[in-house]
């Protein structure tokens, strides 16, 4: 149904969560352990997999054009009723530079709201209701961090609204108590860094 292969991403490769010699996953339990955090760098960009001519031409509107993460959530919706096969072999390359729209995406948080709205929509194609409940808490980990890590941003009332809004179209409100907690978390990690730095010889 997909085809991937490892990609140059910048300066790394990355799409390595297959490993050798696997060639072929099943879609249901890839998509299962992406879910809970058990496996990266599935999908990697849309050019960086290829797809089953059949299921393309029988998709009207193969991606959803009003959905940033309409490559990712493509993929899980195949890999209902399909499998996943991998080539261990570099074969593409992805370039990042600062004004591309994943980097904006990433300044934003939409990474993490994109997972977030995905494990809301596709959690119950591959999920108990209880490992539904934890990729959903999981995803909302890592918007909270990005949050915390950025908490001086919500000064700024354009990136604050946006913020709420976002996490709002995914039916949770903003709650000032985790993000105070991840404000201080990320704190303690800045200066946790800081005092190895200067400990570094």
């Amino acid at each position: 149904m997909i085809v991937g292969a490892y990609r140059i991403d910048g300066a790394t490769v990355n799409m390595m969560s297959i490993p050798y010699p696997q060639e072929v996953v099943s879609g249901q339990e890839l998509c299962r352990r992406r879910l809970l955090g058990q496996v990266q760098d599935l999908f990697g960009s849309p050019t960086s997999i290829m797809y089953r001519a059949d299921v393309v031409r029988e998709r009207s509107e193969f991606f959803c054009l009003d959905n940033l993460h309409a490559d990712t959530a493509v993929c899980f919706d195949l890999l209902r009723q399909g499998d996943y096969g991998f080539v261990h072999q570099v074969l593409t390359f992805t370039r990042r530079h600062g004004a591309s729209e994943s980097t904006a995406m990433r300044r934003t948080g939409t990474h993490s709201i994109g997972r977030l709205k995905i494990a809301q929509k596709y959690g119950p194609d591959f999920l108990t209701p209880a490992q539904q409940r934890f990729a959903v808490n999981l995803q909302l980990r890592y918007h909270y961090d990005f949050l915390g890590a950025n908490i001086l941003r919500f000064r700024d009332p354009d990136f604050r609204r946006y913020q709420m809004n976002m996490l709002e179209t995914c039916g949770v409100p903003i709650s000032p108590v985790r993000l105070a907690s991840a404000a201080g978390v990320s704190l303690l990690r800045s200066l946790w860094r800081s005092a190895r730095r200067r400990q570094a010889p």
